[in-house]
């Protein structure tokens, strides 16, 4: 999946889906590093949500937003957002051991 500003509407040839992303509220985190430690910023970026006591993963994908790509795997800078909403009033909170 890919997220493509347009300009208007694309003359589309083979396996290709239009979707319209109507954007809303995301919890973010950029990893910095190869795609094949992208992961990391998946599982970090969710256990924080899990964490946290004002927000709850709202229904929908994750978005990736690709922002650096460089010959050295290294120096790649990737988004990763997950949709939430806004949780009303506190929650339980799980404590660590």
């Amino acid at each position: 999946d890919a997220c493509v500003p347009l300009h208007g509407r694309p003359l589309t040839t083979g396996p290709f889906t239009l979707m319209p992303f109507a954007g809303g509220l995301f919890a973010g985190i950029e990893h910095v590093g190869p795609h094949a430690t992208i992961d990391q910023a998946y599982r970090h970026l969710a256990d924080g949500i899990r964490r946290n006591v004002s927000v709850v993963f709202a229904p929908g994908p994750p978005v990736q937003i690709f922002r650096h790509v460089d010959r050295d795997a290294d120096l790649h800078r990737t988004e990763v957002f997950f949709p939430v909403v806004r949780e009303r009033g506190e929650r339980n909170v799980k404590q660590g051991p």
